[in-house]
């Protein structure tokens, strides 16, 4: 299709459609080694959770989530294998297939994907928007969410569709509520003429499977990660060789929509470069094996020269407010406008507290001994990279009775705050609700990290059974807060295990 200008991606839009291309574009293939990461694969877990969990969406048919008063749960996907009839070796093949896109976070209502995802007002209509798929270990998905991390599509704000430029700007239901972190845009120049980019990483859903993160052969700076580079730069719609580029990120179906970040040397992430639009495809058949298996190309050359092509994200940020919450003092923010980002040098180091990796304490030198993104003088053990920071309080505390044995079944949310990559959970059970040290009970203590604890106790006559569940790491005060009382005074708890 030609190549609209943008007031008439404005006009169109404001119709709520633009005409799309005949055929979806084909996507998934592997340069080289397969670079697909859970987000606990990589060194520091806590900047990738904050990344890939609080700013990716997945995008599932409304259809398919299924809400109740207070949270949602997701209908049962075919699995990866079942879904592309895939050979049992492959990786991920047990994995759910729930997404049918990608998108990321760029503002506090809106989202950014690929066009072809949403391609007008009734595709927009039954789409959901779900924060937080990914898998909560090797076996396990998660598939139940509080209604925080569940929206709907409210309209597209903006829409292209044409070859590599590829890109739609929709808006959600209601603003996220604060857990949520929108990701910042690049608004000029290009990443390939950046001396401070170190490399590139995708954070989305290859084939509708929880989030994974895929880089590049190349090691980013003393962090271990991996990034991949840019191919060559596209020509497109609006501006030269200034639209799109390639690249030899591992992408599948499904990918369609994911966020295309840079990174520091660091590993640190700096800002979208674009949003992915197509790639070679994703299967081929195994006469053999009478089964599919991924599509690897080689990393030097390409599937005949084909990468991923990747829309710019100048193509799109021009529709994009900068974003009060993205972490980053943009020009058109100050300490009035969004405090919560342009906090100004609270303590005088001469860093910005929005760019400060220990905000409120002296750092000037940005020392960081392990590596962990967390300044030395607010690390609570400097020399050990799992553990920062105590943790907050967990989330969505839910009680439910199992039929078939009796047993209460306690359930609930990581904190928002972890502090750690490893957490241990106590479980306290108490008659009195306002009471959880005297007659408190330690239903667990010190679990691990499956989030599930079952009590076998029943309440007598007349009384009743309350539950409150603290999270805890390895800090030398890392016990977590059981939250506060509607007083607004925080809840005291008697420690795990009892004495």
């Amino acid at each position: 299709m030609p190549c609209p200008n943008r007031r008439e991606v404005l006009a169109v839009v404001a119709c709520s459609l633009l005409a799309a291309a005949a055929s979806a574009p084909s996507f998934g293939v592997v340069y080289g080694t397969d670079d697909r990461m859970e987000p606990w694969d990589l060194p520091s877990d806590e900047i990738w959770a904050r990344v890939a969990l609080r700013s990716n969406v997945a995008l599932i048919q409304a259809a398919s989530v299924s809400c109740g008063v207070d949270d949602c749960v997701l209908i049962p996907a075919p699995t990866l294998g079942e879904y592309h009839d895939l050979c049992a070796d492959e990786r991920f093949y047990s994995q759910l297939t729930s997404a049918f896109c990608s998108g990321f976070l760029v503002d506090r209502d809106l989202l950014v994907t690929a066009g072809h995802c949403v391609r007008n007002a009734a595709e927009c209509g039954d789409a959901a928007f779900v924060f937080g798929y990914r898998m909560l270990d090797a076996g396990v998905p998660q598939t139940r969410f509080p209604k925080s991390d569940v929206y709907r599509c409210q309209e597209i704000v903006a829409r292209v569709e044409s070859g590599a430029i590829d890109w739609a700007v929709l808006r959600m239901d209601r603003p996220v509520d604060g857990l949520q972190q929108p990701l910042p845009l690049r608004r000029e120049g290009v990443v390939e003429l950046d001396d401070r980019v170190a490399g590139l990483l995708l954070i989305g859903h290859p084939s509708g499977i929880p989030v994974k993160i895929a880089g590049g052969p190349e090691p980013i700076g003393a962090t271990g990660l991996s990034g991949a580079t840019v191919r060559e730069a596209l020509p497109g719609c609006f501006g030269s060789d200034l639209d799109a580029f390639t690249d030899d990120l591992d992408t599948f179906g499904g990918n369609s929509g994911s966020a295309v970040v840079s990174l520091d040397e660091r590993g640190d992430v700096m800002q979208v470069e674009g949003v992915l639009a197509r790639a070679p495809a994703d299967w081929i058949w195994d006469e053999g094996g009478s089964c599919n298996r991924v599509n690897v190309c080689d990393e030097a050359t390409g599937c005949l020269g084909l990468w991923a092509e990747v829309t710019r994200a100048t193509e799109f940020a021009w529709a994009v407010p900068p974003a009060c919450g993205d972490g980053r003092c943009d020009g058109t923010e100050d300490e009035l406008s969004c405090p919560s980002d342009c906090l100004g040098d609270l303590d005088g180091d001469g860093v910005e507290e929005s760019l400060d990796n220990c905000p409120g304490l002296p750092n000037p030198d940005q020392g960081d001994v392990d590596g962990d993104r967390a300044g030395d003088p607010c690390d609570c053990d400097p020399a050990d990279p799992v553990v920062w920071g105590p943790p907050g309080e967990v989330r969505q505390v839910r009680v439910a009775r199992d039929a078939a044995t009796g047993e209460s079944v306690i359930q609930w949310f990581p904190p928002g705050e972890e502090g750690s990559t490893v957490l241990a959970y106590d479980v306290l059970r108490s008659e009195v609700p306002f009471d959880f040290l005297g007659p408190a009970v330690c239903v667990e203590s010190d679990d691990g990290t499956d989030r599930v604890a079952r009590d076998g106790a029943v309440p007598g006559p007349g009384t009743v059974f309350h539950y409150l569940v603290r999270a805890q790491n390895a800090c030398p005060a890392g016990e977590g807060t059981l939250g506060w009382g509607t007083d607004g005074t925080e809840r005291l708890g008697a420690a795990c295990p009892l004495p």
